[in-house]
Order: structure tokens, then sequence, then C-alpha cells
């Protein structure tokens, strides 16, 4: 087993040393840009500690809790990274996640204001279309502060920010919208994907069940996978109309901004700025979607994909970094918008290197298809690299000593996920250590603490164990490349680890699960291969390509 392993390793050396050096080269540019779409170091949760953990909410001028999205059309963790976003760019205390008691109260107290009045700015703009409703006067913008101690977590709460008028008129007279539970929300988006996607599957699947009824030159065409990693046109058509289908998804999600205040990205160019706003507006926006349908189709089926891919690839980017560039940039998104970039640039590289190279037989590791899922493998490999060495890079090496603090964020997590709409299923666990002194003017701000975040703390050893799978997987994750089994074994690990971050901390990552489900499990190449070595069981030995590398439908043979 080993020697078949050593083998294997030396007739892809090239090969493999090309994926690490694009994934070193990646990381490293990653981090150096940190947050500029569609680049980002996802720095969330990389620095876990028993120190203060801080969120923010609204209320009216009796201190009653405000819906975020109903009076704001944006989320409590929004508001938290706009405040952050101008205290970096100050050169603020907070530019490197300082404590917030460390902070002048003057300073953050400043970015608070600017923050509520650009709330309530955007709130009243008929132009936005938002479905806010009108301030009252005297709107309070909160800040509350989770301190971890041995016998439990305590809050503290203060005003930072008020308002005393009233707001402008806004469009319309808009009601409260009911609670709206975040969790089943993505799951229901992630089950619609699931069903589309098992369409896909089961075309794969009709077709390798009448596999024999088809013309042979049909069989040959289909069939065709000379390449390195031996990708048919079958398994290529299958993870396009998977890709395709997210990238629908996606194109459901309007960004109606109508300003760039915190420009990331293309952002920076003023020559992209017209553009990116042109997207914030919803009619243009429709027509973007319209346009994107035949694209989509013309991408699926893999004709002269360079043109449709750098279409797509530019729309996606420049919507996104409209959302990243309001101060609250979301991580949802650069995976797709780099798996869309990476196709680009081989789909380009391969349409120079045809009309460049010299006449002869076409050297295989070039063959599109091939080039295509490496390099994306490439890129989720990449993805969640950076995330360990960001984790390792803002708690200086103790990230997985201080794993057990995550409990704080999670009681953070489920403040905001109630302040976001007053989703009172938000407000279920143990009862929250009292406050030393009375205070009976924020002690309706102390609601129960989840119990996920109680079991953590309580179990401090058992979260480390659990949190250090998850950062070994991440830092590990470059592996995934050297095989298909490795990108599958690391496809189940990688859903996995989400779907419990999920239940733990009320975050997922839809778009990132579905992206991992189609290139890295990769049902429909598992089948196809499947099909293939059955039937070449019996036959003669493998053919060898031309460099010498033995291919198998779909596997390199180790």
């Amino acid at each position: 087993m080993i020697g078949a392993l050593t083998n294997y390793l030396r007739s892809h050396w090239r090969w493999f040393a090309a994926a690490m050096l694009a994934i070193v080269g990646l990381t490293a540019l990653s981090l150096k840009l940190e947050e500029n779409f569609p680049f980002s170091h996802f720095p969330m949760y990389g620095n876990p500690q028993p120190g203060d953990v801080d969120y923010y909410f609204l209320t009216d001028a009796s201190g009653e809790p405000l819906s975020t999205t109903d009076y704001a059309g944006i989320t409590a963790p929004q508001i938290k990274k706009r405040i952050n976003k101008i205290l970096k760019e100050e050169n603020r205390a907070a530019s490197k996640k300082a404590k917030k008691i460390d902070l002048l109260s003057s300073e953050l107290d400043a970015a608070a204001l600017n923050v509520l009045m650009k709330m309530r700015e955007d709130a009243a703009d008929a132009s936005s279309r938002k479905q806010c409703i009108a301030w009252p006067a005297g709107v309070q913008l909160k800040q509350g502060l989770i301190l971890t101690t041995p016998q439990g977590f305590r809050e503290t709460f203060r005003t930072v920010a008020t308002l005393p008028d009233a707001g402008p008129p806004t469009l319309g007279v808009h009601v409260a919208s009911p609670p709206a539970d975040g969790n089943r929300i993505m799951l229901a988006m992630i089950g619609n994907y699931l069903m589309q996607y098992g369409g896909v599957v089961l075309i794969v699947l009709l077709i390798l069940m009448a596999w024999k009824k088809l013309p042979s030159r049909l069989q040959e065409w289909l069939q065709a996978n000379p390449g390195m990693f031996a990708i048919g046109r079958l398994e290529s058509w299958a993870w396009r109309a998977g890709l395709a289908l997210i990238f629908w998804q996606v194109l459901q999600m309007n960004v109606n901004f109508d300003s760039l205040p915190h420009p990331q990205g293309l952002a920076h160019w003023e020559c992209w700025r017209p553009a990116i706003l042109w997207l914030g507006k919803p009619e243009n926006w429709n027509t973007i979607q319209l346009w994107s349908v035949p694209l989509l189709i013309w991408y699926v089926f893999g004709w002269a994909n360079f043109l449709p891919l750098t279409a797509l690839t530019l729309v996606h980017i420049l919507q996104r970094t409209l959302y990243a560039s309001q101060g609250a940039p979301h991580h949802g998104h650069q995976l797709i918008s780099l798996v869309f970039c990476a196709q680009v640039v081989v789909s380009w590289g391969c349409l120079l290197w045809k009309c460049f190279r010299k006449k002869g037989p076409q050297d295989p590791c070039l063959y599109s298809a091939s080039a295509h899922w490496t390099a994306m493998l490439v890129v989720v490999a990449t993805a969640y690299v950076i995330t360990a060495c960001s984790k390792w890079e803002e708690s200086n090496g103790k990230w997985l000593q201080n794993a057990q603090y995550f409990s704080n964020q999670i009681v953070k997590t489920h403040r905001q996920n109630y302040y976001n709409d007053l989703n009172p299923q938000y407000l279920v666990g143990s009862p929250p250590v009292a406050s030393p002194e009375p205070d009976p003017a924020n002690d309706r701000y102390r609601h129960p603490i989840p119990d996920q975040a109680h079991w953590m703390l309580t179990h401090s050893v058992l979260s480390r164990i659990f949190f250090g799978m998850g950062f070994l997987m991440e830092f590990s994750a470059f592996l995934l490349v050297f095989h298909r089994g490795l990108a599958a074994l690391y496809g189940v690990a990688i859903i996995a680890f989400h779907l419990l971050v999920l239940w733990l901390m009320e975050l997922t990552f839809p778009q990132n699960i579905e992206v991992v489900l189609v290139l890295c499990l990769n049902v429909p190449g598992w089948l196809i291969w499947w099909k293939f070595r059955r039937s070449q069981a019996a036959s003669s030995p493998l053919p060898r390509d031309p460099v010498g590398n033995g291919t198998s439908h779909g596997l390199p043979v180790a």
C-alpha cells in the first residue's frame, strides 16, 4: 500500500506541486488583503477569550426593544460590524479587536451615533425600497457586554447613542413582520437545493443505466477523459449544472443599496463604482436575472465557456461587493466567487493555449474539464486553510487553549438573533447570573443562557476536543486535492462541521455546503467511476496516457 501511494505521488508530483503552490499563494494573498471581496481572511470567532463580548440592539425611548430588521432593514450583527469598521478605519483601539471595555467611551459613542444616524437615514430612503417602520422619537442604541465568570455569564448594558427626534417618514406605512426561524429558513434553502441537485444526479444515473443503448459515438463523446484526473464530459456537465443551480439561488438575493460608505474590493476603484451601484437598483437587478438564464444554460452545456463564465463571475463579484461595502461584510459568498474566478482563469488559459501552442498532440494535463475541477478543489481547500491560519494568527496561537470560551460567543449570537426580529425562541435556556447590584432599568435584557453555552463552559476539555477536530480539519484541508477519495472524505467532514456550527452558534453557510457537496462529494462522479470501473474489471489493463499516468474514469490510479 505504501509503495502504491509512493508511485501515485511520484507520477503526479508536478500536478500536486502546482496545486500546493496555488494554495499557499492564495492563502497568503487573502491574509494580506483581509476583507476585500472576493478575498477574505475569515476572521469570525478568531480569538476566543474570557473577556467582554459585545453586541448591540435598538430600543425605544422607554427602553423597550425594537426589531432591528423591521426598523433598520439590517441585522444586529451588522450594527456591530459597522461600528467596528468605523473604529478600524479611524485607527482606534478596536482595529485589532481590542476589548470594548478598553475603549474610551467617547470614541465608541461617536462611532455608534454615526451608525445609528445612517441606519435611520437608510430606513427612510424611499429609493432603497426597504420595508421599514417609521422611527419614533428617542430611539436608543444599547451595548450589551457578556463577561464569562466561574459562576456563569454576567451581562452589563449601556446606552451608546440616542436620537431624540423622530425619524423622517418612510415610504408608506409598514408593520412589523412576524419573527422568522433563521435555522429553519437556512435548512429549507439547503433542502430545496438538494431536491434540485438530486435531479442532476438522477439524469446522470439514467444515462448510465441506458449506456449500452446509446450510440457508440455518443458514448465516446460523453466518456472522453484524456486528462490527469480523467474528468469526462458527462461528469463535467454534472458539476456545472450543480454550480449553476447555486448561482441561480444567489441571484434571488437582491442587494438594494445606493451608496458605498465603506468600499471594498473593486469598489476602491472609481471606474467600477457606477456599475456596482447600478446593480443595486431593483429594476436593474431584475434585468440581470433575466439575462443570466441564457448565460447559465450556456455555461452548463460548456461551449466556449470563457464568455458566460466571465460575465457571470463579474455579476456575482459586483453584487456582493456592493453588499460588503456597507461596513458589515458577510462571509457566505466568497467561496462562490472564487470558484467561478478559478474557472475563468482556467477557461481563458485553455483558450490562449489552444491559440498559441504548436501543432501536435495536446498535453492531457491541460484538458479543460480536469483543470477546471482541480482549480476549484484548490479554491475550496484554500478557503478552509485560510480560516485556520486566521484563527492561529488572531489568537497568537492560543485558539485551541481558549476554545471553551466560544460559549460566550454562543450567548452573543443568541442575543443578536433575538434582537433581529424579537423571536422568543432565542430566549430559552438556563437562568442568567444575577447582577451584583439591583438594576431595574436593565434587568429586562438579562435573558436565559442557551443550554449549548452552559454545557461548553462546564465541559472545557470536551469543548477543546470538539473545536480542535474542526481546527485540524480546516488546517489539513489542502489534502483534499490529492485524491478523489480524500475530497469526498473532507466533503463529509466540512458539511458535518457546518451543520454542527449551525446547531451550536445559529450560524450557517448554505452556499458553502452546496459548493462542497457538488465539488467534493461529487456523487455523479462516483457513479460514473463505479460504472466504468466495473465494466473494465474484466477487460484488458488500463491504457496509460501520453505522460505515463494511469487513469480510471475519474479516479487517479493509486
